[in-house]
């Protein structure tokens, strides 16, 4: 769990920030790799050797046009996450996984019969509840109020003027200024 929040937290940062700018399609591109080197090493250590006993029988029974649809599936996946995370945040695609599951299991008990228990009926709840509180705390919190033109004008002459100096001394130099200028001509 926390590998995973660390890794939205870094995608978030990747896919937002102001510096370095990724478009999904970018991103996966780059990260792709990365994941799949990552997970090399623990799939050869646990399962290489089950596979290759089997002279990859689950693979060859599978068949290669089954796995190149479920690599193309994960892989749209990912940039529809990438996607949702550029224009929202980390949060939201957490948010939104929370109702998915439950759909998932709603879905997993009513078509397939799967048992849930009482305690797993709370945790849902506790997950549903959470999730409307922060809905209901994001669609009622203030938003701050954009500046008036007013304030916006002066921000931008407080910005122009260099520190310490007021008008008054704005306009006697830009005299000055002028002044030297024409008696170099």
């Amino acid at each position: 769990m926390a590998a995973e929040a660390v890794r939205l937290g870094l995608v978030n940062l990747l896919l937002t920030s102001k510096g370095v700018k990724f478009s999904p399609i970018a991103f996966l591109y780059y990260i792709a790799p990365l994941c799949a080197a990552a997970l090399l090493v623990p799939w050869a250590l646990t399962e290489l050797h089950e596979l290759s006993s089997h002279n990859f029988r689950a693979v060859r029974k599978v068949g290669g046009l089954t796995l190149l649809a479920n690599a193309s599936v994960a892989f749209l996946l990912n940039l529809a996450t990438m996607a949702l995370i550029k224009h929202t945040s980390a949060l939201t695609l957490n948010v939104s996984g929370v109702f998915k599951d439950l759909l998932l299991i709603v879905y997993s008990v009513v078509v397939s019969g799967a048992i849930v228990r009482p305690v797993q009926y709370f945790g849902y709840a506790v997950a549903v509840v959470g999730v409307s509180l922060y809905s209901h705390h994001m669609r009622t919190r203030p938003k701050p109020s954009p500046p008036s033109e007013r304030e916006s004008l002066t921000h931008i002459t407080k910005v122009a003027e260099p520190e310490g100096a007021g008008s008054d001394e704005l306009e006697t130099a830009a005299l000055a200024s002028e002044e030297g200028s024409q008696a170099r001509r």
